[in-house]
């Protein structure tokens, strides 16, 4: 409004002016549309200037906008940040919780092991002493159990000894004349010893051999089949057979009793020593 008051001010006081000269008309018309001009380009550069200044507007807006939108975002971006770093350290809070629960859970296997293993030990250990003494109790009712059969068989045996005598059961010494089996004179039945007729005794004295040989050792199982009973008169000849076969039977148990008993000893002396 200023610039437009201005110029129609200018062109009144020119037109006055060439009034009061007595200017021409064309000139008048010159400067109208010089002043028209004038007015034009004034307002172009006003209008250019609106416009330039709505455009300034417009891009502050839009900076504003941006910068709005970038603060939003950088907000936004910190805040994500800030969420996915909570995250991360919850996530590894959980994992550091859940990497001591696996550890105390396998602590706690490792000495329930332990602990069962030691257990399954101590059970077989006590197993194995059991055993080993059940073993030794054994060994030593069956290592009784033979010395008193041995014993028994010992009083046995001397009882039957001491009925037959000490010479059956030792070596005659050995016949030192030669040659070593001479002949002799085959005994004699006697009737008083046997307990025979004179006619019996007179046909056993016939149809016995003349000579019989003398060994070099005495047997005691020849002594059953001798017919005389000169040295104990009160035993027949059944119960001196009877006698022998017992004697052999017991030396025959007596060895195997005597090797028993060297098995047993040896057995539990290598039990003692393994333990």
């Amino acid at each position: 409004m200023d610039d437009l008051g201005e110029l129609q001010c200018s062109s009144s006081r020119r037109a006055s002016s060439a009034e009061r000269g007595g200017a021409p008309l064309a000139e008048l018309v010159i400067r109208d549309v010089e002043g028209e001009n004038l007015r034009a380009r004034r307002d172009r550069v006003k209008r250019a200037n609106v416009y330039r200044r709505a455009l300034d507007a417009q891009v502050a807006l839009e900076r504003e906008f941006v910068e709005r939108d970038r603060s939003a975002a950088s907000r936004e971006d910190a805040a994500r940040a800030r969420a996915r770093a909570a995250h991360e350290d919850a996530m590894r809070e959980r994992e550091r919780a859940e990497a001591n629960r696996r550890r105390r859970e396998y602590v706690a296997y490792l000495d329930r092991q332990v602990r069962e293993r030691r257990e399954r030990e101590r059970v077989a250990r006590d197993l194995e002493r059991r055993m080993e003494e059940e073993e030794e109790e054994r060994i030593r009712l069956a290592v009784e159990e033979e010395r008193a059969i041995l014993q028994e068989k010992r009083l046995a045996m001397a009882a039957r000894e001491a009925l037959i005598g000490d010479e059956k059961k030792r070596r005659s010494p050995r016949v030192t004349h030669s040659p070593p089996a001479s002949p002799r004179v085959s005994p004699r039945i006697v009737p008083s010893s046997t307990g025979l007729d004179a006619a019996e005794v007179t046909e056993r004295n016939v149809s016995a051999p003349p000579y019989v040989t003398i060994p070099e050792y005495i047997d005691v199982d020849r002594l059953t089949t001798t017919t005389t009973t000169v040295s104990a008169p009160t035993v027949d000849a059944a119960t001196a057979s009877e006698l022998a076969s017992i004697i052999k039977e017991l030396v025959v148990e007596t060895r195997e009793l005597r090797a028993r008993l060297s098995r047993a000893e040896d057995e539990l002396a290598r039990t003692r020593a393994s333990t």
